[in-house]
């Protein structure tokens, strides 16, 4: 693309994808020397792993019926967890997370990179439970997640919610809309 053609790579900064999930073991997803490109995901379909139990804490969602989710990885963790072949990897069963994430940020050593393919990683499993349903306030809660993350590894990031309804106006005039408007800005 334009983007890459200009040398325009990604690299120093953060695409953060909240979506489906990503496939963690995608080689668009790895760096030539095989560690992950993900520097942190929230994965909503999971309980609490312990991992990181202060961000868990702050970023994890609990059902009405008092089932907690929020498992909070780092690069290293999924490094770890690939090579031990751990059932708790995070997933993408839809798939269309990976396909987006690969979009944004899929690796130049592939036949088809990604806009920014020297970008860091940070993703978000907004499936609560693995159910296919996604909560709007869920939104929220990933935007902040990567947002802080950005901010923990100091370099800017932009983030991709390509999820969507026909219901609503569509204008800004919903409060979580207005929510989602107040984490961007000049001031941030």
């Amino acid at each position: 693309g334009v983007a890459n053609a200009a040398g325009v790579r990604g690299a120093g900064t953060i695409v953060g994808v909240a979506d489906t999930g990503i496939d963690v073991t995608h080689a668009d997803f790895r760096t030539k020397a095989g560690k992950s490109r993900v520097k942190w995901i929230l994965d909503l379909a999971q309980p609490p792993l312990g991992l990181h139990a202060d961000l868990e804490k702050k970023y994890g969602v609990t059902t009405s019926k008092g089932v907690r989710y929020g498992a909070v990885l780092s690069a290293a963790d999924i490094d770890t967890m690939i090579a031990s072949k751990a059932e708790t990897l995070p997933r993408d069963i839809t798939g269309h997370g990976t396909h987006v994430t690969g979009i944004a940020a899929g690796t130049a050593e592939s036949r088809y990179s990604g806009v920014a393919p020297e970008a860091d990683i940070v993703g978000v499993r907004l499936q609560r439970g693995g159910v296919d349903a996604i909560e709007a306030d869920d939104l929220l809660l990933a935007t902040k997640f990567v947002f802080d993350r950005a901010d923990f590894e100091k370099e800017p990031a932009v983030i991709n919610l390509s999820l969507g309804t026909d219901f609503g106006p569509h204008d800004g005039t919903l409060l979580w809309e207005q929510a989602l408007a107040s984490l961007v800005g000049a001031d941030k």
